[in-house]
């Protein structure tokens, strides 16, 4: 099945406060920029892409600084190469999206369609070979055109085995390429004991109607992951990793 590269717009409204008249003067951007990060009214770019992967699943193409009703608004373009790594995506149309300029990879790995089968089981959304197909074209663009890469859901479930698993895969493709990253990973298993002190404190509610969480269930479960919060993934950025 052919997949067609589609391009997303996100607008993030940063400060609400007016701007100096002085500073509507026209002036370097940059410049601009940064007198606006150092006096507070803007964020950190790292920031930025860090809720732009949070919220838009792609690869950020574009970033624009502008000037809207007396605020800063940033402008992010994010082209999805692909619904799901390893799904596949013709390599032509993965190389424009590059060749468009891009900032950062972002591509999702997992899905709930299947259920809670694989997250039991331990077994991945895809073949091996899919995830290799897949992650040697983005390899070589982060490694050719210095573009960081972050993958989420690593193997389906995101289970510390299945991260472990994509860590490998990464590797093995580098080293036969001649690649190399900086690496960082960010494994989501969740303590029992916590999980129990929590449901003991009243602070565990259902998610939907699911009924009441049993402290047997905790100890019964195969595996427990919970999800990235915003300040992980923005700490991830922040170390500037090539692959995270």
């Amino acid at each position: 099945m052919m997949t067609s590269l589609r391009p997303a717009s996100l607008l993030l409204a940063l400060a609400a406060s007016a701007l100096d008249p002085a500073a509507a003067q026209p002036d370097d951007g940059h410049d601009r920029a940064l007198r606006a990060l150092r006096a507070g009214e803007i964020a950190p770019l790292p920031d930025i892409l860090a809720t732009v992967a949070e919220k838009v699943p792609g690869t950020v193409i574009e970033v624009e600084l502008e000037r809207r009703n007396g605020r800063y608004v940033y402008e992010v373009e994010v082209l999805t190469p692909q619904g799901m790594l390893g799904y596949g995506v013709p390599a032509e149309h993965f190389w424009r999206g590059i060749e468009s300029g891009v900032d950062a990879m972002v591509v999702d790995s997992g899905s709930t369609d299947p259920g809670p089968y694989m997250l039991g089981l331990g077994h991945t959304l895809v073949p091996r070979e899919s995830y290799a197909r897949d992650v040697s074209l983005m390899l070589k663009a982060a490694y050719e055109r210095k573009i960081p890469l972050i993958i989420s859901s690593a193997g389906g479930a995101g289970t510390d085995a299945q991260v472990d698993f994509m860590i490998d895969l990464i590797r093995e493709l580098s080293a036969a390429n001649g690649y190399k990253f900086k690496l960082a990973a960010i494994y989501s298993s969740v303590d029992r004991a916590m999980i129990h002190a929590r449901l003991r404190e009243g602070r565990i509610t259902e998610c939907g109607p699911s009924g009441t969480l049993a402290p047997s269930a905790i100890d019964d479960a195969v595996e427990i992951v919970g999800g990235w919060s915003r300040d992980e993934r923005r700490e991830g950025v922040k170390r500037l990793a090539a692959v995270l």
